[in-house]
């Protein structure tokens, strides 16, 4: 892939976690007749093994966690500062629009 390919690759995956965390992008997943929520198993990444089994008092870990940039980097197979410098671009393209 070309440098500019991979950079376009990075920002695809920037958009993504701007729209999860901004909620106008669900992470793929659903809710158990507890109203825990599970996400889908092509969501489910190694970083997801770290995070706290949903209760029914915090019955969200894994919906918040699958909307954090270390998430959607896993998703995209890129590494977390690729992420962060992807997200940066963004918002100073963002800022000079």
């Amino acid at each position: 892939m070309s440098k500019s390919g991979v950079k376009a690759y990075h920002d695809l995956a920037a958009i993504e976690y701007l729209l999860r965390r901004g909620g106008g992008l669900q992470p793929r997943g659903k809710r158990d007749c507890l109203g825990r929520w599970f996400p889908h198993e092509m969501e489910y990444k190694e970083c997801c093994c770290s995070v706290t089994a949903p209760t029914l008092a915090h019955p969200d870990s894994f919906l918040r966690h699958c909307k954090t940039q270390r998430h959607v980097a896993h998703l995209y197979g890129i590494t977390e500062r690729e992420m962060r410098n992807a997200v940066a671009r963004l918002r100073r393209k963002e800022q000079n629009v």
